[in-house]
């Protein structure tokens, strides 16, 4: 039976701009662009996509080229980079916040507590409004003037993971009372 196989899968990641440079120096001594994907192991659109992000317009002896530059890729995929990804609400729930926070300290109720009347009340648009997770994760990361130290329960809670002790002796033979047992049996 053979068992020579040895290709792997290779999982989809971005490309780096090690491989970017390796695309411009490929371009240069002239592959094409099937060349190139099979040399990296990248499949051929991801090349043609790469090269589309890149590419710019020089001028060359008064003639407009189109050169590929593995800076300006790296460039625009950074760019390109930053503005995925879910935006915060926090500007747009600016109000909900506002109200949220001169409850919690005129009232003393909890924060599942305020975020669940707001929504019962309707009081604002879902779009207006955050989750309890939410109002967390902005107290967490202090985006918020609630602090973590006005929590009285998250200063209780442990946030270390219990440990379950195993019993760690091992079986050494019988147990005692059970050799007991034996010899009395043998006895009568």
């Amino acid at each position: 039976m053979n068992t020579n196989n040895t290709t792997k899968k290779k999982k989809v990641t971005h490309l780096s701009l090690k491989e970017r440079v390796k695309i411009e120096i490929l371009l240069e001594e002239g592959k094409s662009i099937y060349r190139i994907a099979k040399r990296l192991e990248r499949s051929y659109n991801c090349i043609k996509n790469e090269l589309e992000r890149g590419t710019i317009d020089q001028i060359k002896q008064r003639k407009k080229v189109k050169l590929y530059c593995a800076d300006v890729g790296q460039r625009v995929y950074e760019e390109r980079r930053q503005r995925c990804g879910r935006k915060m609400k926090l500007l747009s729930c600016d109000e909900f916040i506002t109200d949220l926070e001169e409850q919690f300290k005129e009232t003393g109720y909890g924060i599942d507590a305020i975020v669940g009347q707001a929504k019962i009340t309707e009081a604002y648009d879902k779009e207006e409004m955050l989750c309890t997770k939410t109002v967390y994760n902005y107290i967490d990361q202090g985006l918020i003037e609630i602090k973590n130290i006005d929590l009285p329960l998250k200063l209780k809670r442990s946030t270390k993971p219990k440990r379950v002790r195993e019993n760690k002796k091992e079986q050494r033979g019988p147990c005692v009372s059970n050799a007991i047992r034996e010899k009395d049996k043998s006895w009568h």
